[in-house]
């Protein structure tokens, strides 16, 4: 009996010592597997964190390259407005009887318009009815345009002399080609011509061709008398580049001031409607009845402007073509 119970005692206590043992194990595999929890969770996360990109900086990043990238595929802007318009004018600013306005248009804009020559210098700016006379913008193209046409425009262009004691005017030929090239390119070669005919007769311009001096003469002395000032405006409003052209726009009007009378009146470029109303004594007054807009004198070129800007006014459209210099130079020009 005692034996029996001795056996009995040792079962039970072997029994009671293999459940600590398996309750130790198990206790010391579990505070394992919280350390290194705690370890993966406060440091093997932590680096794969910080190793991991921050895509909030990375999406601000890759915005700031892309503007990068497009503010340097923009032309930088090297000439003030105004050496922009002398150069692209081929003439100052002061010259026959110009004001140049405000641009309108963007830096970016303004960019493209340093590599073009324009082919008349009434852009951008006012000029007077009788320095504008034989070239007012019209619809044309350098293809169709024949040798005197072309030759009409340079001669306008030149910055020609005067000498007052037998009322002439004279360009040396070497400046008509120069400036022949600088208008239309070396593509279309120079050529000289023995008479220059215009459309109107402008006063001064050198024409005629003398071999003998190598160059172009013209007469001044000539004039008359208008019943009111004309004035013709030309804002650029959007400069466009594609492929190999660059396209100008243009918002055009003209004023009329009918003798000395405070009031000017604003009219679409082409309008050749009637300006003045006569009574039935033959006393004229300013007529408004077609006008965009009319008021006092001093305000006629801000109008001009702020009426550009909300593109008022009738637009023209300048089309320069790139020349195997790399140049553009002007190809057509047409009303739209």
């Amino acid at each position: 009996m005692n034996e029996e119970n001795n056996n009995l005692n040792n079962g039970t206590s072997k029994s009671g010592y293999t459940v600590k043992v398996v309750l130790i194990t198990l206790l010391v595999v579990l505070l394992i597997g919280l350390i290194g929890f705690i370890v993966y969770d406060k440091v093997i996360k932590k680096d794969d964190v910080n190793n991991q990109p921050n895509t909030s900086e990375n999406n601000n990043q890759s915005e700031n390259n892309n503007e990068n990238k497009e503010s340097n595929s923009v032309p930088s802007l090297t000439l003030t407005d105004k050496e922009i318009y002398n150069v692209n004018n081929s003439i100052s600013s002061d010259d026959k009887g110009t004001v140049m306005l405000p641009y309108i248009i963007s830096d970016s804009e303004k960019a493209l318009l340093q590599d073009l020559t324009f082919s008349s210098n009434n852009i951008n700016n006012k000029i007077g009815w009788w320095n504008i006379i034989s070239n007012k913008l019209e619809n044309f193209n350098i293809e169709k345009m024949n040798r005197n046409d072309k030759m009409a425009i340079v001669a306008y262009l030149s910055n020609y002399s005067f000498n007052d004691s037998d009322n002439t005017t004279f360009i040396s030929e070497d400046s008509m080609k120069k400036l022949y090239e600088k208008v239309f390119g070396t593509q279309d070669s120079y050529q000289n011509v023995n008479s220059i005919k215009f459309k109107d007769s402008p006063c001064g311009i050198p024409s005629d061709y003398s071999s003998k001096d190598k160059g172009y003469y013209g007469t001044t002395g000539c004039g008359g008398e208008v019943a009111g000032d004309t004035n013709f405006y030309t804002v650029i409003s959007k400069v466009e580049k594609t492929n190999d052209e660059i396209n100008v726009y243009l918002q055009a009007a003209h004023s009329f001031q009918y003798m000395d009378e405070g009031n000017v009146a604003l009219f679409p470029y082409n309008y050749e409607g009637d300006e003045i109303n006569f009574d039935e004594n033959g006393d004229g007054t300013l007529d408004t009845t077609n006008a965009i807009w009319s008021g006092s004198k001093n305000k006629v070129d801000s109008t001009v402007v702020d009426l550009a800007k909300q593109n008022k006014l009738q637009t023209y459209k300048f089309t320069f073509k790139k020349q195997s210099d790399g140049k553009y130079y002007v190809y057509s020009g047409e009303w739209q």
